[in-house]
């Protein structure tokens, strides 16, 4: 934001230079941007007086006018002599063959000796007398003026220089006064700001005594030639060709010279031809100079001997700077505010607040009084339909308004922070926004009154395609979730962002409606990403700030339009459905040293926090009782009160000491420990890790069957695809697989993360999931199935999970294929599930080959770990004995009932039961399963009859279940 120094100076009544000013606000948590005076926006803008006006010959609707500027100077001011700028100089008479040095920087300051100092004049040194000849041309033809040879005593007391720009060449100056040959100059060189310059150190410039110095400077051999910046503008007459109609012979009027920059337009002045008439500038219309919207004519300063409202100067003189005239001599200074302080400091009233905490007083302000209005509301209702979206709405009605331009000092400071003046209510508006930091909309009562001369002022929601026009003259079409100010069905504003241009102030108004509320910087938000807005009003509001600041500018606003308006209160309505939280907050000075470094008196602590608003109270032993000010919506906490006291202390000032502290070794974090080694597993697999949003949009719920309502809904998503909260991590899973199904063949993939969920009291609850994709072009769905099958056992196996099974699903949820789906169970919870994903959901994600999906339930998983971790299995001593049986079943005969009548029969001797092969035959609707089985005992091999046995015992269990079996 772009602040006024003068106005900060006048609230704060700080007494520091704008640099001063700058460094001490920077090191204190605000970024210094950059700042200029307001003036060098009208570099080369003069007075001048019109002293004849005639026809253009050549083109009927334009005049020639011929305007008496005075012997004014150019525009190369005492700023404009930097490394830099002199950097055309030099380029200048490279072009023309002169070698030239720059004595600049570090070393630009010892004209008398020993004097160290910054300054405007600078060096340029050459080599001889026929160089120095040239460049004296050259700075001739530059629009300089040669004063003569320099004197000791002129360097620095002679006030006829003090404010000039001065160059000056010297010759002869080192190259024998300190025994320096220009070989030495080159060494000596180095780059500053983009120019050649020479340096010299302070040290080296202090070894020569002022009479020496002196007596060097006396050298017969020495020329040293002084140029002012003495322009002259020939006999001060400029030719203007103008189109305007509103000048007069004898008018002063702002005019732009050539090289002069338009402040709005910022189209550069040049001479110029316009039909075959010699044009050397432009006089000036207010708008063009933004110092207000009068676009209809030049600016008058002065007419008759009656001087506008903006000059300031008692005596007009041709030539004289624009910026004299109208007594601009503020400074900008700009700040970069971050979010959680713009709720307070984008107003003057909140930095000046800043300001005098850092030079350790309060701010006192002169109090403005509430406004009340005897009688009941006769003509204002509001009806606060939303009260999320405006928690505050207060209207006041005032009469008798003239509307006129705005004070000059007004005026001067809504340029400074970059406004355009209008007029005195919509100045005055956007003054106070500047001074507290809450907008305000002033709407034409007539505008907006009903039949019955009433005002019926409605705070709704827009309507589906309503339509606005703002007042720049932008249309816009609103939905439902746009915030509107109506008047019963018509539409004022867009609430926090701009008014309507059928409800503004205009020259006409007698009768206002002015606004000041508080809306939710969420729907704001919304509605300016919707239509594209950017507005001082919106971005304040968007940062959210105190319903209490709508009150106290609108008081003060009503004070001002009284005051420069000829206002007349009526009536004031104020609807307020904020509940005031007072924040009591308890201080441990102890803890404040502890985290600071710094030991905090209680005197100190005190002072600091109650010169930034706090109000303190002392209370038991080190502690400090404090109460948060409804504008600092920015603390939370004890910490940020001590934040606040090392910031205002300043962070440079708190010395370095070694810190003295017990070292405990940390607990180990096993579910982070577990985390780990899960994505090593999982990558020692050929997984690569995805890291998705947290987010997916409303068509992946309904993709994927789940519930809107279940969802945390995301207040300002940054797109429709990210608005809902994830409850699962498939959604963005297979958004993933889709895009890199277009690059890869193969891939496997894999997330470990949180969803949030919603618990039994509609609170958010995190849990981490693990998601897990294989895809292969070349593979059928089965041997994908396996391979992520394969891998679930390798994890839960490598973390020591005993007593895992596998389940077939013969009614699969809505996002797997029926009957390809197995969920795993231990101690009948099911932790996990994995099958082939449904094809119609995989198309809705651009996935046209199978995909198998993993989806684990961590949370569960943590509840079986094994605790010894796994252990060290030898290999049988005894050989195991190898069969392999296969048999035919119906397609929905589950794996798992097959396992458990084998294993039923074969009991403690079946070692290993694998299922090696599945095959479908569509045909007969018939399922393949064939199984390697591995038979043995622990204390002796067992013998082929032993196991044939078994087999015949197991042939005749699957049998009585109709499965026809086939043994290898």
């Amino acid at each position: 934001m772009k602040y006024s120094y003068q106005w900060l100076k006048e609230l704060s009544g700080t007494k520091k230079t704008v640099r001063k000013l700058a460094e001490m606000v920077g090191l204190k948590g605000f970024e210094f941007e950059g700042g200029e005076e307001i003036k060098d926006q009208y570099v080369d803008f003069c007075v001048g007086r019109i002293l004849e006006i005639k026809p253009h010959p050549n083109a009927d609707r334009l005049q020639v006018v011929k305007v008496d500027i005075g012997n004014r100077k150019s525009s190369f001011k005492k700023t404009d002599l930097t490394l830099s700028s002199l950097k055309k100089i030099r380029e200048e008479a490279e072009k023309k063959g002169i070698k030239t040095w720059l004595l600049g920087g570090l070393a630009c300051a010892f004209h008398v000796g020993i004097v160290y100092r910054e300054h405007s004049d600078l060096d340029l040194i050459v080599k001889n007398k026929e160089q120095f000849k040239k460049l004296d041309k050259l700075l001739e033809e530059l629009g300089f003026k040669k004063i003569g040879k320099n004197k000791l005593t002129d360097k620095l007391s002679n006030a006829t220089y003090q404010d000039e720009a001065k160059i000056e060449i010297d010759l002869g100056f080192f190259t024998g006064d300190f025994g320096l040959t220009l070989d030495d100059f080159e060494k000596k060189e180095r780059e500053l700001n983009g120019v050649r310059a020479l340096v010299l150190s302070k040290r080296f410039i202090k070894k020569f005594k002022a009479s020496q110095l002196k007596n060097r400077l006396k050298s017969k051999d020495r020329i040293d030639w002084a140029y002012l910046n003495g322009k002259n503008s020939g006999n001060g007459l400029l030719q203007v060709v103008c189109g305007a109609k509103n000048i007069q012979t004898d008018d002063w009027v702002s005019v732009a010279c050539v090289g002069a920059i338009v402040p709005k337009s910022r189209m550069k002045i040049e001479a110029t031809e316009i039909r075959g008439v010699k044009s050397q500038g432009m006089l000036c219309a207010e708008d063009e100079l933004m110092l207000g919207k009068n676009h209809e004519g030049i600016l008058i300063l002065e007419r008759g001997g009656e001087k506008n409202s903006l000059v300031k100067v008692d005596k007009l003189r041709p030539g004289m700077e624009l910026t004299k005239a109208l007594g601009f001599n503020d400074e900008i200074l700009e700040f970069s505010i971050l979010p959680n302080r713009a709720h307070d400091c984008l107003s003057h009233i909140g930095l000046a607040r800043e300001i005098c905490a850092m030079e350790g007083r309060k701010l006192k302000l002169k109090k403005t009084k509430a406004r009340t209005t005897t009688r009941k509301p006769k003509i204002l209702t509001i009806n606060v339909e939303n009260k999320k979206g405006c928690t505050r709405y207060m209207g006041a009605v005032l009469e008798n308004i003239k509307i006129k331009p705005s004070p000059g000092w007004m005026q001067k400071r809504l340029l400074v922070a970059g406004m355009e003046p209008i007029n005195n209510v919509v100045d005055i508006t956007n003054y106070v926004m500047l001074e507290v930091g809450n907008p305000l909309h002033a709407f034409d009562l007539e505008k907006i009154k009903d039949d019955k001369e009433a005002v019926k002022i409605v705070i709704r929601q827009a309507k589906k395609k309503e339509n606005l026009e703002l007042l720049d003259g932008k249309k816009i079409v609103l939905d439902e979730s746009d915030l509107l100010i109506a008047s019963g069905e018509k539409p004022l504003a867009l609430a926090g962002i701009k008014g309507g241009l059928k409800s503004g102030v205009s020259e006409k108004t007698t009768k206002i409606v002015l606004e000041s509320a508080h809306f939710s910087g969420f729907g704001v938000r919304k509605s300016r990403q919707r239509h594209s807005l950017l507005t001082e009003s919106q971005a304040r509001f968007e940062k959210e700030l105190s319903p209490t600041l709508a009150e106290q500018a609108m008081f003060r606003a009503i004070e001002l339009l009284e005051r420069y308006a000829g206002a007349k209160l009526l009536e004031v309505v104020d609807k307020n459905y904020h509940q005031s939280k007072k924040q009591n907050l308890i201080l441990n000075l102890e803890k404040a040293e502890k985290l600071l470094g710094e030991k905090i008196k209680f005197i100190e602590g005190k002072a600091i926090l109650g010169n930034l608003g706090f109000s303190v109270q002392k209370g038991e032993q080190d502690k400090l009782k404090v109460r948060v000010p409804e504008w600092r919506l920015d603390i939370e906490g004890v910490n940020d009160l001590i934040e606040e006291i090392g910031r205002i202390i300043g962070y440079e000032k708190v010395k370095a000491r070694e810190v003295i502290t017990s070292v405990e070794v940390p607990t180990v974090n096993q579910r982070r420990d577990l985390e780990w080694k899960i994505k090593d597993l999982m990558l020692a697999q050929g997984f690569d890790e995805l890291r998705n949003y947290s987010f997916y949009s409303k068509k992946d719920a309904e993709i994927f069957g789940l519930d809107e309502e279940s969802h945390w809904q995301i207040i300002a998503p940054s797109s429709e695809d990210l608005a809902l909260m994830r409850l699962s991590l498939a959604p963005m899973m297979l958004r993933k697989t889709g895009d890199n199904a277009r690059y890869f063949d193969e891939f496997r993939i894999f997330e470990l993360a949180r969803i949030c969920e919603k618990n039994k009291m509609g609170e958010p609850i995190e849990k981490l999931k693990l998601a897990a994709v294989i895809f292969n072009k070349n593979l059928s769905a089965e041997k994908l199935f396996y391979q992520m099958k394969g891998a679930l056992e390798n994890i839960l196996e490598n973390l020591s999970v005993e007593k895992f099974e596998f389940k077939e699903v013969v009614k699969s949820r809505n996002i797997f294929q029926a009957g390809r789906e197995a969920v795993i169970v231990i101690n009948k919870k099911e932790i996990a599930r994995l099958g082939i994903i449904e094809p119609k959901l995989a198309v809705e994600y651009s996935i046209k080959k199978p995909v198998v999906f993993l989806d684990l339930d961590f949370e569960l998983l943590l509840e079986f770990l094994g605790k010894k971790g796994k252990i060290y299995q030898p290999l049988p001593k005894f050989p195991w004995v190898l069969r392999d049986i296969s048999l035919f079943a119906p397609e929905f005969t589950s794996v798992e009932s097959v396992q458990k009548s084998i294993r039923q029969v074969a009991g403690d001797s079946l070692k290993k039961l694998e299922l090696f092969d599945v095959f479908l035959n569509q045909k007969t609707k018939q399922k393949s399963l064939a199984f390697h089985l591995s038979f043995g005992q622990d204390e002796r091999t067992m013998t082929g009859e032993e196991v044939d046995e078994l087999m015949r015992e197991i042939i005749v269990s699957l049998e009585r279940k109709n499965l026809k079996v086939r043994v290898n």
